[in-house]
């Protein structure tokens, strides 16, 4: 199963080329595309990343993209959601063409269309019209106080990874291909840093290739160059793990559960996760609803026009630690959620060998040592519980310890926490079933203990369920 995504430039300005692959297979070779799209031939869906300035740029060539831009060419534009739509449909077209073109040379091609999927990103900076600078979808803040270039990277990884997640979170064990032979020079190292965090998230495979030029050959004095695929990254394997530490949560995000939801994971807390995600509902933002809520568009001349955001609309424009702490969130509550339903005792108890799922299916995601931190801390308190409560019964953990203390200073407490996968003696309670399952949930009398880690109005929610 394999995804393909890749970034796509100024098709009125691509010529025809012959592209080669060399697999285990032996060679593949296809003459006089004009895109790379059509070698994807094992792609279960195929992802295009293209700049919305696509629908004013018109190259000098002669291809058959310029039946599609001839069609769109006086369109006039006043909601941001036109040019996006109106860059699909235009894509759309040009793919449309150049497999019509494609198939006058004797190949059989699929319709792709079904399968097709079109991301827009707003351009940022000037670019050429038929040789002209033209000043069509120049992206300024509303006032212009704050230079675009400033939080360009934050707003298009932002974008890209609200889009790509919908599009890549249901994949199990697909292969993810990006193609990074087109693209204005910027947009393919966005789209690779934005989906690389992706791909080690979701436990998905990478490979990040490239059509490099090798020779070229002339057919009615027409010079057709000769391109082979290039593999620059190789296929990197489900070992990778998505650095938590580069979110900023306490700074950088505003929701207080997404928030907590990320300390929780960095502090190696199963049984905390439990609780922070029965409370959060499924589903994350809708980063480019709130994007076109935030941009209107000035027509200054027949040649110039504005796409002004209001940044005081979109806080998290100058802050990407907003979207990726909504998307880990929803991956790994889709995950605890599930687990939790399966290990539920009842009475807000859960059978302890959750703590070693989670462990396996939610915390190795982010740390290669996690597993061990909670593996160790679950033996430990099944062995403790399993001797101490010898038919059935529950009890507070640190009874069965001989053993009550409990520290008040918040940063001994975080410490402590921290140690011990939030699996502390003075909030555990433990439980054996007359099945002889051991059970464990937090008590509802050590508030301030959680309170120091996550905050009063989160805690306050999670006791709830209790």
């Amino acid at each position: 199963m394999t995804i393909y995504i890749a970034t796509i430039g100024d098709p009125t300005n691509w010529f025809a080329s012959d592209y080669i692959i060399k697999g285990e297979n032996g060679e593949t070779k296809i003459e006089e595309a004009f895109s790379t799209l059509f070698t994807y031939e094992k792609a279960n869906k195929i992802i295009l990343i293209v700049n919305d300035s696509v629908i004013y740029a018109r190259g000098t060539r002669q291809n058959p993209a310029l039946n599609c831009y001839n069609s769109i060419v006086s369109l006039k534009y006043t909601r941001y959601s036109d040019i996006m739509s109106t860059v699909e449909d235009y894509i759309k077209c040009v793919m449309s063409k150049f497999k019509e073109d494609l198939e006058k040379h004797g190949y059989k091609t699929e319709d792709i269309s079904q399968k097709l999927k079109i991301i827009v990103i707003p351009a940022i900076g000037t670019f050429r019209k038929a040789n002209m600078v033209t000043k069509f979808g120049k992206i300024v803040a509303k006032g212009n106080e704050v230079p675009p270039a400033r939080y360009y990277p934050n707003l298009v990884e932002t974008l890209l990874a609200y889009s790509l997640y919908g599009e890549l979170k249901g994949a199990k064990e697909e292969e993810v291909v990006l193609d990074i032979t087109h693209g204005i020079n910027y947009l393919p190292t966005l789209a690779f840093n934005t989906i690389y965090k992706l791909v080690s998230l979701l436990g998905l495979k990478l490979t990040v290739m490239n059509f490099v030029p090798i020779d070229s050959r002339y057919e009615n004095n027409n010079e057709i160059r000769i391109y082979l695929r290039v593999d620059v990254v190789s296929t990197v394997n489900k070992g990778f793990t998505f650095d938590i530490d580069q979110i900023d949560e306490d700074n950088k995000i505003t929701d207080n559960l997404n928030k907590s939801i990320i300390k929780a994971l960095k502090y190696n807390a199963p049984l905390a996760l439990v609780y922070l995600c029965k409370l959060r509902k499924q589903g994350i933002n809708n980063y480019y609803s709130q994007f076109e809520d935030a941009t209107g568009i000035s027509q200054i001349s027949d040649k110039e026009n504005e796409i002004i955001i209001d940044k005081e609309k979109i806080k998290w424009i100058e802050k990407v630690d907003e979207v990726w702490g909504d998307i880990i969130a929803d991956f790994v509550c889709g995950k605890v959620n599930d687990l939790a339903s399966k290990y539920s005792c009842g009475q807000g108890y859960y059978n302890i060998e959750i703590l070693e799922e989670l462990a396996k299916v939610v915390f190795s995601r982010f740390s290669s040592i996690s597993e061990n931190i909670i593996q160790n801390e679950s033996n430990n308190i099944y062995t403790i519980v399993k001797e101490g409560i010898k038919d059935e019964g529950e009890k507070m953990y640190y009874e069965l310890l001989k053993f009550e203390t409990t520290p008040s200073d918040p940063d001994r407490i975080k410490r402590n926490y921290i140690a011990h996968a939030g699996l502390l003696k003075e909030i555990l309670k433990v439980k054996k079933t007359e099945a002889g399952k051991i059970c464990i949930k937090y008590a509802d009398s050590f508030k301030y203990i959680l309170s120091a880690v996550y905050g009063e109005d989160v805690t306050k929610s999670m006791y709830d369920e209790l």
